[in-house]
């Protein structure tokens, strides 16, 4: 294990200690269980995911990785598994790097083990040399970034020109309120999630204040493209959008509903008949309907 943080140091921040001691009442889970618990994906699943980003990269797994954001370290092992020679499993929770990847890892991995090491650390420092990454891989773990361009930019300086960037994470269309973001992040998380998940039922605990973010699709790609990434992708997968709901959608002549109807038709016309208008990598067809409300994009750092 390599550690870029002292864990001491990390510890301080809450959403960190959180989450750390609610892994260290969780070890007694079998690793498919904490994959289960801490992903919300089983293995199956997971090697699901990685078979579509394959898809959608050219089966582009290759050379030294990095998982930015690892947790349990699950889809760093099924990287392995497809391809690449190694991979970084950096993670900010001491208590997954510590404990949980390497019993995953050698849970799914067996002798080849040691092809993914745990790395306690931020994606916002990472303490590799610049131009020395073939292959980065994000999954639910950008939107904790507190400042996305950072975050990109550091990311884009570690790779290699042509290396490649796949991230699955949330995005929110450019229409919703910032009234709405600040409602979805002052939640606070029931006690049965907090007991399932092993925090301190006691506790008050925001969304916010668990280092969660909602990023919408305009400040996603802003700071993309300011770090000068190509975008090969970026698909967003929404949920079907039937006729019925179009039609009472396009009736409506409420007018903070129109961009709503502008985007049901868009998506209808994509998921149906294959026809993209003007916004043609944020649509799908619904192949891959299990990843409804995830946006998936393959980025490239130019040669």
């Amino acid at each position: 294990m390599l550690e870029w943080i002292e864990s001491e140091k990390l510890l301080h921040l809450n959403e960190v200690k959180h989450r750390n001691d609610a892994i260290i009442n969780s070890l007694r889970l079998s690793p498919g269980e904490m994959i289960k618990k801490w992903t919300y994906l089983d293995y199956n699943k997971a090697k699901e995911l990685i078979a579509l980003l394959k898809h959608y990269s050219n089966g582009y797994f290759e050379g030294t990785g990095i998982e930015l954001g690892a947790g349990t370290g699950i889809f760093s092992t099924i990287l392995v598994e497809n391809g690449l020679k190694n991979i970084y499993a950096l993670e900010i929770v001491p208590a997954f790097t510590e404990y949980v990847i390497p019993v995953v890892t050698k849970h799914y991995l067996k002798e080849n083990s040691n092809t993914v090491i745990p790395v306690l650390g931020s994606f916002d420092d990472i303490h590799l040399p610049n131009d020395s990454i073939d292959f980065a891989f994000e999954y639910d773990a950008f939107h904790h970034s507190n400042d996305l361009s950072i975050t990109f930019n550091e990311i884009y300086k570690k790779l290699r020109p042509g290396g490649i960037l796949i991230m699955v994470d949330r995005c929110h269309l450019d229409v919703i309120t910032d009234e709405a973001i600040d409602k979805l992040l002052e939640k606070t998380y029931t006690k049965d999630f907090l007991t399932a998940h092993g925090y301190d039922e006691n506790i008050i605990l925001t969304r916010r204040e668990n280092g969660e973010h909602e990023y919408r699709k305009s400040e996603w790609l802003d700071s993309i493209y300011s770090a000068g990434f190509d975008v090969k992708v970026f698909r967003t997968f929404y949920p079907k959008v039937n006729l019925k709901q179009l039609y009472w959608y396009l009736l409506s002549k409420i007018k903070s509903s129109g961009e709503r109807g502008r985007s049901l038709m868009k998506i209808y016309l994509a998921q149906n008949f294959g026809i993209y208008l003007s916004d043609p990598y944020t649509l799908t067809s619904m192949k891959e309907s299990i990843f409804i409300g995830k946006t998936i994009a393959v980025l490239e750092k130019p040669k």
